[in-house]
C-alpha cells in the first residue's frame, strides 16, 4: 500500500525537480525534528501597469469589490477561505479586494493595502512609501493553474494613482514553487531580495536583504497593544 507521504513527495519530485523537492522537504524536516521553525520569502516589486496595457480583447474577468460585496462573498461562500470577521478587520484598515469572475461567481480574488497589515502568528508586514501591498491571493482549486485570474492587476490602478502608489510589493514563501513560476512570468515584476523571520529558543529574529531593507519592505512584531 502506497503512503500518502512518498506519493506526495514522488508528485512533486515529477513537477519540480529533485533540488526543489530536496529544499521543500528539508524545511519539513528542520521543523519538525530540530523545532527550527520560521519562513524565507523572495520580495518582489513591480510597477501599477495601465489600463492600455492589457492587451487582451475580450472583457477583463477582474474588478475591485464593494465592501458589501466582500461581506456578502465572505458570508455565502466558506470555500472562498474569507473569514468575515477578517474581511471586516481590512476593510477598517482601508484594504481593497479585487475579485475574478466566471459565470457570476466569484472564483478567485486578492486584497491590496497601503501600510502595516497582519500576517501570521502576530506578525506584520510593511511595505515602503508610494506602494500597496499584494496579499492573500486566494483561488478556488476546480480554476488553479489556467490563469484567469493574471488581469487582476489592470484593476483600480487610476483609483490608486489617485493616492499617490505607484507600485505593488508582495513577497512570496520560497517554497511556494507554483506562485514563484506565475510571478516570474510577469516581466515587469522585480526580484528584490529576501526578507522572512526564524524562531530560536522562543524568541522570533527578523531578517531582510539590503535592497528590501531599502524599499522599506520587512516582517517585524507590533507592540502586544496592537492586536490584529
Amino acid at each position: 500500500m502506497s503512503s500518502p507521504i512518498l506519493d506526495a513527495a514522488f508528485r512533486m519530485l515529477k513537477r519540480w525537480g529533485f533540488l526543489k523537492t530536496s529544499y521543500f522537504y528539508s524545511g519539513r524536516f528542520l521543523e519538525k525534528y530540530l523545532g527550527l521553525d520560521g519562513s524565507l520569502c523572495l520580495i518582489f516589486t513591480s510597477p501599477l501597469p495601465y489600463d492600455e496595457d492589457d492587451e487582451c480583447d475580450a472583457p477583463n474577468p477582474s474588478r475591485l469589490l464593494t465592501p458589501e460585496e466582500v461581506l456578502e462573498f465572505s458570508m455565502s461562500n466558506p470555500a472562498l477561505d474569507m473569514s468575515p470577521a477578517l474581511v471586516k478587520k481590512a476593510l477598517e484598515r482601508g484594504d481593497f479586494c479585487t475579485g475574478t469572475f466566471v459565470n457570476g461567481q466569484l472564483i478567485s480574488y486578492a486584497w491590496r493595502a497601503f501600510g502595516a497589515t497582519p500576517h501570521s502568528r502576530g506578525i506584520w508586514v510593511n511595505i515602503g512609501p508610494n506602494a500597496c501591498y499584494n496579499y492573500k491571493a486566494f483561488t478556488l482549486p476546480e480554476f488553479r493553474g489556467q490563469h484567469i485570474a493574471e488581469r487582476r492587476k489592470y484593476c483600480s490602478n487610476e483609483l490608486f494613482r489617485s493616492r499617490g502608489i505607484v507600485e505593488r510589493q508582495s513577497f512570496i514563501a520560497s517554497t511556494n514553487f507554483s506562485s514563484l513560476a506565475r510571478t516570474t512570468r510577469d516581466s515587469n515584476s522585480k526580484h528584490v531580495g529576501y526578507a522572512g523571520y526564524i524562531q530560536l529558543f522562543g524568541k522570533l529574529f527578523f531578517f531582510r536583504s539590503p535592497g528590501v531593507k531599502q524599499m522599506g519592505f520587512e516582517f517585524y512584531l507590533p507592540p502586544k497593544n496592537n492586536p490584529i
